[in-house]
C-alpha cells in the first residue's frame, strides 16, 4: 500500500518480477533505495541530486556570459538599451528595381542582339529576384528588432518591383524564344 504522506511513492504500480530489486523501506524512497536524495524529514527530495540545493529553479544570479537562444551573447548590465526604430531596408528593393529595369532596357535596345536578350533575362530574372530575396531577409531581421516602422510606400514598392522583374523576364524570354525559332 502506498504511503499517503509521500507523493513520490509509486509502490502500488510496481510489479514484482524476477529482475526487480528487493522491496525496501517504503517510507524512505521505496524500491528506489536510500540515497543522498532523501531529505532530513524522511521524505524523498526530488531536487537533492540536481545540485541546486534549496533553489529548485537554479541560481537567482543572472549569468551574463551565456548566449541567448539565437546564438547571440547576452548584454551585460550597464549597456544602454537600443531604442532606435528599425525600418524597411529600401536599398535592396531599389537595387532590385534598377536590375529589373536594366534587364528590360538591355533587351529592348539590343533587339537585334540575342546576347543582350540573355543579359537582360539574367538581370531582370535571377539578379532582381535575388536582390528582392536579400531585401526580404534584411526586412525580416529589421522586423525582429524591438521597434519597427515600415513606410507606407515600402510594401507596394516591393510588389511593383516584383511585377517589373516578371515583365522583364517575360519580355526577354519572348525575344530569346523568337531568336531560337528563327534559327
Amino acid at each position: 500500500m502506498a504511503n499517503s504522506s509521500n507523493p513520490f511513492d509509486f509502490s502500488d504500480f510496481q510489479s514484482p518480477g524476477p529482475n526487480s530489486p528487493p522491496q525496501g523501506d517504503q517510507s524512505r524512497g521505496g524500491s528506489f533505495g536510500h540515497s543522498s536524495a532523501d531529505s532530513t524529514d524522511g521524505g524523498f527530495d526530488p531536487f537533492a541530486t540536481t545540485g541546486v540545493g534549496s533553489q529548485p529553479f537554479g541560481s537567482s544570479e543572472p549569468d551574463y556570459g551565456r548566449s541567448d537562444g539565437f546564438g547571440q551573447r547576452s548584454s551585460a548590465p550597464g549597456i544602454p538599451f537600443n531604442d532606435e526604430t528599425a525600418s524597411s531596408p529600401v536599398l535592396w528593393c531599389a537595387l532590385a528595381g534598377v536590375a529589373a529595369v536594366a534587364g528590360i532596357a538591355l533587351a529592348y535596345f539590343g533587339l537585334s542582339s540575342t546576347a543582350f536578350a540573355f543579359a537582360g533575362w539574367a538581370a531582370a530574372g535571377p539578379l532582381a529576384i535575388g536582390l528582392l530575396a536579400a531585401h526580404t531577409m534584411s526586412d525580416t531581421k529589421q522586423r525582429a528588432k524591438p521597434f519597427y516602422s515600415q513606410p507606407g510606400w515600402a510594401a507596394p514598392t516591393y510588389w511593383v518591383v516584383l511585377a517589373v522583374a516578371f515583365i522583364g523576364v517575360g519580355f526577354c524570354s519572348w525575344l530569346i524564344a523568337d531568336w531560337a525559332a528563327r534559327r
